[in-house]
């Protein structure tokens, strides 16, 4: 085989290892994910009570079950009057680790248009603290809208915060409405490395690794073809 043939194979086969090297890096070194609440409290009636395994499986999905609270107050909030969900985890940064985002969303929806207001507070487990985060009100009756906080990352940025996150809904109206909460749920992206789990993750479609392996086998297909093409295999 002639040398003319060999040098044009060299050159994609060392870009090839090049970009493949450098998706490689980009995919692996972050991520994102979402988890869950494992526990919760309605403390909008005469007395607190703690929501039932059934309420917390209904409020990890976006289904037809919807965990419903109508004793909210009227033209005000009572500090005292919300609906707190708990969220576990035993996440582990790495000393390479940076949460570079992380919001809360909710989605939920009203009996009437009569709903005035509503917020979260947000636990910060390292420093002891609440944040509060305002959030929008559904503009239709009995339909589902999601709403979510801005980044909370300037907050809500170590494992300890991760693995002990408390997030309580308050609301108040006008006149008497029902709130019915579909879904509540955590995301968060990183850099580096973190691992662990949510104590309610549901897993992702797909990996990055996945996407790797996929791209070496078209990469190699590609040159095999090429090389086949070229003939270079006519020497053995």
């Amino acid at each position: 085989m002639k040398k003319s043939a060999l040098k044009p194979v060299f050159i994609i086969l060392a870009l090839l290892i090049l970009i493949l090297s450098s998706f490689t890096t980009s995919v692996l070194a972050g991520g994102q994910k979402t988890y869950y609440p494992t526990e919760g409290t309605d403390a909008t009636g005469d007395s607190s009570a703690y929501l039932s395994p059934t309420d917390i499986t209904w409020v990890q999905s976006v289904d037809s079950s919807l965990v419903t609270t109508s004793d909210w107050p009227d033209n005000t909030y009572n500090e005292s009057k919300y609906v707190e969900f708990d969220f576990s985890g035993n996440f582990t940064l790495e000393s390479d680790a940076k949460i570079t985002s992380f919001k809360i969303t909710i989605i939920y929806r009203t009996s009437a248009t009569t709903l005035a207001a509503a917020k979260m507070k947000i636990y910060e487990k390292k420093n002891n603290a609440w944040h509060e985060e305002s959030i929008g009100i559904p503009t239709a009756i009995n339909v589902d809208t999601s709403f979510s906080t801005g980044n909370l990352s300037s907050y809500l940025n170590t494992a300890e915060d991760l693995n002990n996150l408390v997030v309580r809904f308050y609301a108040y109206d006008h006149s008497t409405t029902s709130i019915s909460i579909n879904q509540v749920k955590a995301d968060f992206a990183y850099e580096g490395t973190v691992s662990g789990v949510g104590g309610a993750e549901l897993p992702t479609a797909g990996s990055n690794s996945a996407a790797v392996v996929f791209l070496l086998g078209a990469s190699f297909t590609s040159l095999g073809f090429y090389l086949k093409k070229a003939k270079v295999f006519n020497r053995f």
